[in-house]
């Protein structure tokens, strides 16, 4: 007699696997983004600030539609790529950066724009600074989830210029 029972019984819906890919901007920042998935409307994502490579996002109800009457649908599951970026590079909570610099900034000091995921600050390179040296910026890397924000660390490059003049 227990059989008959199952037939009316709403099934939920089952849960929707996605990839959404970030620029590093994205990430730092956070803020809105419109996601097309097969077969749904179109929905609106929170993406909270400072959200890494490889997290995953849980957006409840968005899933597949549920079976039966009264049934919920599933869940919709996002996970989280970031974009390699042409300049930065991730590590954490912190970027990295190469910067070229002539022989003669590293032999005597100078100080050089250095671009930001926000902006363009000045760094101040030290008299005698080796090819591959890494200078720390603090405070200039992403954003932290809890507020925050890491470190951008400046790799220089001694590059010597093709042709020199007087």
């Amino acid at each position: 007699g227990g059989r008959g029972r199952s037939r009316g019984r709403a099934r939920h819906g089952s849960n929707i696997e996605a990839e959404l890919t970030l620029t590093i901007e994205e990430a730092h920042r956070g803020g809105r983004r419109t996601l097309e998935i097969t077969g749904q409307k179109p929905i609106q994502v929170n993406i909270p600030q400072g959200v890494r490579d490889g997290a995953s996002m849980r957006l409840k109800g968005k899933g597949s539609p549920g079976a039966g009457a009264g049934a919920e649908p599933g869940d919709l599951i996002l996970r989280i790529r970031l974009q390699v970026h042409p300049r930065f590079r991730v590590k954490d909570d912190d970027l990295e950066l190469d910067l070229r610099i002539s022989p003669w900034e590293a032999a005597l000091g100078a100080t050089v724009p250095v671009p930001t995921i926000e902006d363009e600050v000045e760094l101040r390179i030290p008299a005698g600074a080796q090819s591959g040296q890494r200078l720390r910026m603090r405070g200039q890397g992403l954003s932290r989830r809890k507020g925050g924000r890491g470190d951008q660390f400046v790799r220089l490059l001694i590059v010597v210029p093709d042709s020199l003049n007087s």
